[in-house]
């Protein structure tokens, strides 16, 4: 016989097997997390100005878009020919 053969552990391997039972259990454990069942988000999108469309926004006194983008999440990006890029973001609706 080879060396592998003869060096094969029945408890080790069986305590690889029950170790991978627990880890696999583990995975599959329920959270508490609240998971919003109808996917309603709430979505948004701000232009990303380059910096000559802000001095030329800034020289005629209307200033860069604003957007408050606080608790949304990136999740697109449009670009469109001869338009500024576009980032859209969105948060779930609870």
């Amino acid at each position: 016989m080879s060396e592998t053969n003869q060096s094969f552990d029945g408890k080790s391997f069986f305590i690889g097997v029950l170790a991978t039972f627990v880890v696999g259990l583990l995975m599959g454990a329920n959270n508490n997390i609240g998971w919003n069942k109808k996917q309603e988000w709430e979505i948004l999108s701000k232009t990303i100005v380059s910096d000559i469309e802000k001095e030329v926004s800034e020289a005629t006194g209307d200033g860069p878009p604003k957007v408050d983008v606080e608790g949304y999440e990136p999740f697109a990006v449009t670009i469109r020919p001869a338009k500024s890029p576009e980032v859209w973001y969105r948060k779930p609706v609870h």
